[in-house]
């Protein structure tokens, strides 16, 4: 189970029954029959007297198209709402309860965690659109998402900015979070790539994270480069959603500006500029 999906479990059971674990303690030795139970015993301490399970209209609108192909669960057919316990009939038959309650929520927990990993249908929009209209090399983006700032007041260092970056991208999964399509299940799929420990907290090695973000940095002298500038960020190819490549930052050098170097750190000031830019399935992902 990799991070991705822990943090799904963790939103999904806190959504439907208000019981929140660890994502640590997901990710790192709970099995799903272990949840379940965990589950069960929390519930009885809480005194939460029927917990139902709804599973979401984008999950289950896939189960209800699975059921017609097959019949995993009868009860499900006509109802997507799932009694899972009474706790009143606890006091008499805790045992069997027991058993029940954890059979039924670990088949609900596989099947959001199979269905879940599965792209929304807006992804598969995007995925699609890219791929069959505006596949071919020089074809124009239609997807990127640029965000032009400029430097008022003050200093930055370039090469905290990048640290900064790096701790964002590492951070939210979104940002670093890759779609292919699956064969073997038949459809596209989200999953998180890897970051790799290149660093500690003090010596960041700023090379490799071109493999998590796209960097670029230019000098202007009038503002009709930057303008050229701006119309190159919108319609160039810089993002490759199957690697989660989805985010870029374009450094912009003016020449009126103060620009300095300290300990071999370039140093942006007032009149210089920075572009953020991002693919639209990303910036999709964050507002989920």
């Amino acid at each position: 189970m990799d991070s991705l999906v822990a943090a799904q479990l963790h939103n999904w059971l806190g959504k439907q029954l208000h019981i929140f674990l660890s994502v640590v303690e997901i990710l790192h030795g709970m099995s799903i029959n272990d949840i379940a139970k965990y589950v069960y015993s929390k519930s009885l301490k809480d005194n939460i007297s029927t917990i139902n399970i709804t599973i979401d209209d984008n999950i289950s609108s896939r189960i209800e198209k699975k059921n017609e192909n097959e019949s995993y669960n009868n009860n499900n057919n006509n109802n997507n709402e799932i009694d899972i316990i009474d706790n009143e009939s606890s006091l008499n038959n805790m045992d069997s309860d027991e058993v029940l309650y954890t059979e039924n929520l670990s088949t609900n927990i596989h099947q959001y965690l199979k269905l879940s990993q599965r792209t929304s249908l807006a992804q598969e929009r995007i995925y699609l659109h890219e791929r069959i209209y505006f596949d071919q090399e020089n074809s124009t983006a239609i997807y990127n998402v640029p965000f032009l700032l400029k430097i008022i007041h003050g200093t930055i260092s370039v090469k905290k900015l990048r640290i900064a970056l790096f701790k964002l991208i590492k951070k939210n999964l979104v940002l670093r979070t890759g779609i292919k399509y699956s064969m073997e299940d038949e459809y596209l799929k989200q999953y998180i790539k890897p970051m790799n420990e290149y660093i500690d907290d003090n010596n960041y090695i700023i090379d490799n994270h071109q493999e998590y973000y796209s960097f670029q940095m230019s000098n202007i002298s009038k503002q009709q480069e930057l303008e050229q500038i701006l119309i190159n960020e919108r319609k160039t190819k810089y993002f490759d959603i199957e690697s989660g490549l989805v985010l870029r930052c374009h450094i912009i050098f003016h020449e009126s500006s103060k620009r300095t170097i300290d300990n071999d750190n370039l140093i942006l000031s007032v009149n210089d500029y920075i572009i953020f830019n991002i693919h639209h399935i990303g910036k999709l992902l964050l507002q989920h």
